[in-house]
C-alpha cells in the first residue's frame, strides 16, 4: 500500500497497487516543480488510487512533447501527481507526498546490501547497465527506469515513449538500447 498527501493535509490519497518504477525526470519543465532539480516520481497504475480532498489540475507539455497532468493541492501548492494525456492508465506519484517511507527511496534498508539476484528489477537491470555502457549509478537507474517503462508499454500495446535527456552520452546508452530520445536543449 501506498499513502500520502499535500504539505498542509488537505488532500491525502492511497493505494494497495504496486509500484513499476521509481524514476528521476531531468527534463525542464520537472525542475519547475522540483526546485532546479531531478523530479522523483513513483509510477503506478492509476486504477485504485483514492484521492481525498480538491486537487487542482495544471495541463501543461513535457520536453518530450508529451501533454501532461499535473495535480496539485490548491491551498499549499504541493505537485502530487502526473499522468500523460496519451496514458492515463499510469499515474506518477510525486515522492515529496509520499507518506510510506520506503517507495522511491534508491537505497533504503530494505534493498540495501542484498545479493544480486535478490535485488529489484529495474536496480539488477540498472547494474547491468551501468557495466555495459560505462553509465554512473543515477543515469544507469534513470535508463532502467525508463526501459522498464517501455518494456510495460509494449506489453500493454501502448505507444513507445520518448526517453528525454539534455545528457548526450545517457541519449546514446538509451538509444543502444533501442529507445527513442530527445534533447530538450536541441529544441
Amino acid at each position: 500500500m501506498v499513502t500520502g498527501g499535500c504539505l498542509c493535509g488537505a488532500v491525502r490519497y492511497r493505494t494497495e497497487a504496486e509500484p513499476i518504477v521509481a524514476r528521476l525526470c531531468w527534463c525542464r519543465v520537472c525542475q519547475y516543480f522540483a526546485t532546479g532539480n531531478a523530479a522523483v516520481g513513483v509510477c503506478l497504475p492509476s486504477a485504485g488510487l483514492s484521492v481525498v480532498g480538491e486537487t487542482r489540475d495544471y495541463a501543461s507539455v513535457a520536453d518530450s512533447g508529451n501533454r501532461m497532468h499535473r495535480r496539485f493541492c490548491p491551498t499549499c501548492g504541493t505537485h502530487l501527481f502526473s499522468a500523460f494525456f496519451s496514458a492515463e492508465l499510469l499515474i506518477m506519484l510525486k515522492r515529496a507526498g509520499i507518506r510510506t517511507r520506503e517507495v522511491g527511496v534508491p537505497h533504503h534498508p530494505r534493498t540495501a546490501g542484498k545479493a544480486k539476484g535478490q535485488q529489484p528489477k529495474v536496480i539488477l537491470r540498472a547494474m547491468n547497465l551501468a557495466e555495459a555502457r560505462a553509465l554512473r549509478g543515477y543515469d544507469a537507474v534513470q535508463l532502467s527506469a525508463a526501459l522498464e517503462i517501455y518494456d510495460q508499454a509494449q506489453a500493454l500495446g501502448w505507444l513507445s515513449p520518448t526517453f528525454v535527456c539534455a545528457d548526450l552520452r545517457l541519449n546514446a546508452a538509451a538509444q543502444m538500447e533501442g529507445l527513442s530520445t530527445d534533447d530538450p536543449n536541441s529544441h
